[in-house]
């Protein structure tokens, strides 16, 4: 018989709590209902078990009746709260509206706000949280407002020369690129970023060189296309040079277009909105080729499924104003054809405006 070690019997402990606690909080799910305090009983961990499978509409549901339990007890962590806004943030694309989304984005930062205090720098990862649900919705100047917050939070907590600043100004480039607006913004905080001293682990050689990539994109969006190819070799060889990587690794690494800006716009969508008709189940998919300098060429239509054969020409036009990151291969950027560009769309029966279902990006057709 093998010996059991004491931190095996610690880990079998706790799978089944886990399991237990999933268990339990599976059957008050079934009966729609949780008893005071049994769904915070139950950890975070157990709740993303039980939650897989279920549709995005019973997650929400669940994770809204797990944050009222959780109010009295105690035991629960800001940490384990978050986790429950996370699963519900992850099901919340699925559903058929941003406003659920955009309703949690929000209780998260004002309840994390509420607990932990308006300048605790412990609100970061909410924040950072949040500002991903706001990307995804559009949302961009909300998602630049909160990291922003974490920006500040992180100053106060540690100064203006700390490495933990490196991402959330990164991603501040990155909202405004997204936006298209306020290119001095993005500018200073990209550069900002870049003189940052980081040390010298895994993440910091990525996160160095993706800001050496946001930098490129600035100029693709904001400034000389052409100058973004410096910017793209700096990334590239940044992985490059890296023990941690290598030439192969950060081929790999910048393998594929990244899209920088795509204005799907919302009304082919909402212009006929008395006909049930045109918010029936659609796809509408592009395919095109990624030029060196981030622009679109041979821009094809390759399925229209859609209910009306108005909305390809709007998709057509905003991927002809898009703005895309080149595979970089070997330190230069490169063209790459037959990539695309997908747009779903599913019935709606309220008949509401609301933006498209973006579908896989850069899928080969």
């Amino acid at each position: 018989m093998c010996p059991v070690r004491g931190a095996d019997l610690q880990t079998a402990a706790l799978s089944l709590r886990a399991a237990r606690a999933a268990a339990t909080l599976a059957l008050a799910l079934l009966f729609g209902v949780l008893a005071p305090g049994e769904g915070a009983a139950a950890d975070a961990a157990a709740f993303e078990q039980a939650m897989q499978g279920q549709s995005p509409a019973a997650t929400i549901a669940a994770g809204r009746r797990w944050l009222k339990d959780a109010r009295y007890d105690a035991a629960v962590t800001t940490v384990e709260q978050r986790r429950v806004y996370a699963v519900m943030l992850g099901a919340a694309p699925n559903a058929s509206s941003l406003r659920d989304g955009n309703r949690l984005a929000a209780e998260l930062v004002a309840s994390e706000s509420r607990a932990l205090g308006a300048d605790s720098v412990d609100r970061v990862p909410g924040l950072y949280l949040a500002a991903d649900w706001y990307d995804y919705a559009g949302r961009y100047r909300d998602a630049r407002r909160l990291l922003e917050q974490a920006v500040v939070l992180i100053e106060a907590a540690h100064g203006p020369g700390d490495a933990q600043l490196a991402l959330p100004l990164r991603r501040i480039a990155e909202e405004c690129l997204r936006d298209r607006r306020d290119a001095d913004i993005a500018h200073r905080a990209i550069d900002r970023a870049m003189a940052l001293t980081l040390g010298t682990t895994r993440d910091d050689t990525r996160e160095r060189a993706e800001a050496f990539a946001v930098r490129g994109d600035w100029e693709v969006v904001f400034g000389l296309p052409p100058a973004g190819a410096s910017w793209y070799r700096a990334a590239w060889q940044r992985l490059a040079d890296s023990t941690w990587f290598g030439r192969s690794a950060a081929d790999e690494a910048f393998g594929q277009p990244v899209p920088i800006v795509v204005d799907i716009p919302d009304k082919p969508f909402a212009s006929l909105r008395r006909d049930p008709d045109f918010f029936a189940a659609g796809v509408v998919a592009f395919g095109f080729t990624v030029t060196p300098e981030g622009t679109l060429e041979d821009i094809v239509l390759r399925r229209n499924l859609s209910p009306t054969g108005s909305v390809p020409d709007p998709l057509e036009k905003a991927l002809r104003q898009a703005r895309y990151r080149p595979r970089i291969q070997g330190g230069m950027p490169v063209a790459t054809p037959d990539h695309g560009y997908e747009v779903r769309f599913e019935r709606d029966p309220r008949l509401r405006p609301r933006k498209a279902s973006v579908g896989p990006i850069d899928q080969r057709y």
